[in-house]
């Protein structure tokens, strides 16, 4: 994935929520609880993941912007190239464990979830006045898997993410198993 402008950023995150959001109109909590057979998180504890993540991502994005602002790093062309295609090749072909710090609680129902998840889109959104007339690529903080990631990437990590998980979600949602667990 390869952004051009801060409109395919935020598009691509929008985009990635929606789907999020449209794939589990209807589902009710005991079906979001559901454990697949072959492991992993439920809906719900994928949710939460989401929202700890992003909670953690968004102070990184304000204090990143702020670095930049305070260094003068201006781009008045709003011309940029920010890729995170190196990660999304790479998360095709490797399986990670979230930190601790990351991983779901399971106190947390999906429906709570998926209200502060639209909430943190809110706030990424009323960062744009400001991302728009920096340096995206002036600073960086290292991600624990990937390294050193701008603040741009930063940003369209965060749709990547979710895209990621909602690929996990869809998983479950048509695997057989579930719709056993539906039709008791």
């Amino acid at each position: 994935m390869i952004y051009h402008s801060l409109d395919e950023i935020y598009a691509a995150k929008s985009a990635a929520l929606h789907e999020i959001q449209q794939n589990l109109q209807g589902l009710t909590p005991p079906e979001a609880r559901f454990h697949p057979l072959q492991g992993g998180w439920t809906i719900t504890e994928i949710l939460e993941h989401l929202c700890i993540t992003e909670s953690q991502i968004l102070p990184l994005l304000k204090a990143l912007l702020k670095k930049t602002e305070e260094a003068g790093r201006s781009n008045a062309g709003n011309v940029f190239e920010i890729s995170v295609q190196p990660y999304v090749e790479r998360s095709r072909l490797e399986k990670y464990r979230a930190r601790e710090k990351f991983s779901p609680t399971g106190k947390v129902e999906f429906a709570d979830s998926l209200r502060l998840l639209s909430d943190i889109q809110t706030q990424l959104y009323g960062l744009r006045p400001r991302l728009q007339t920096v340096d995206l690529t002036f600073a960086s903080f290292p991600h624990w898997i990937f390294g050193p990631l701008q603040l741009g990437q930063w940003l369209a990590f965060i749709g990547f993410h979710e895209e990621r998980h909602h690929d996990q979600i869809m998983s479950i949602l048509s695997s057989p198993e579930f719709f056993a667990f539906r039709d008791r």
